[in-house]
């Protein structure tokens, strides 16, 4: 919970965002004018989750992976070779689990996908607007 005067003070959610990370960056532009903030475990917030949207699907797996490597690019002040493995390390390993171990494809093809849009500078909903709009029908 933020203050509505403050979120605007720091310009919002981010668009480039969808899903994740969003308010991750938010919670970085407060802190970086000085606030601090809290957490309350007694609080909890329930989202209504589609089939299109659940845990391990190809869709979550899109943009937690892509929205990584956008927050990381958006907010880092040093990222060098160090830094640039060690994310190399994390994906091989994701992308090595959901193949093997969990035998996941869509989980894989949500990973790679999400590094792709990445580099191709895919911002937002991107890719799965359209299967997102249908969900909600």
């Amino acid at each position: 919970m933020a203050r509505a005067d403050l979120v605007k003070e720091v310009g919002g959610f981010n668009d480039d965002y969808f899903y994740a990370s969003e308010e991750s960056e938010l919670c970085l532009k407060i802190t970086d004018l000085g606030y601090l903030l809290a957490v309350l475990p007694s609080c909890a917030v329930w989202h209504k989750i589609s089939q299109t949207m659940k845990t391990g699907s190809e869709i979550i797996v899109y943009y937690v992976y892509r929205n990584r490597l956008l927050f990381i690019r958006n907010n880092s002040t040093k990222f060098g070779l160090r830094e640039t493995l060690a994310i190399l390390q994390l994906y091989i390993f994701s992308f090595l689990s959901y193949l093997l171990k969990q035998r996941n494809l869509p989980a894989v093809r949500g990973l790679v996908r999400g590094v792709i849009d990445f580099r191709r500078g895919i911002k937002g909903v991107g890719r799965y607007k359209p299967v997102l709009q249908a969900d909600r029908t």
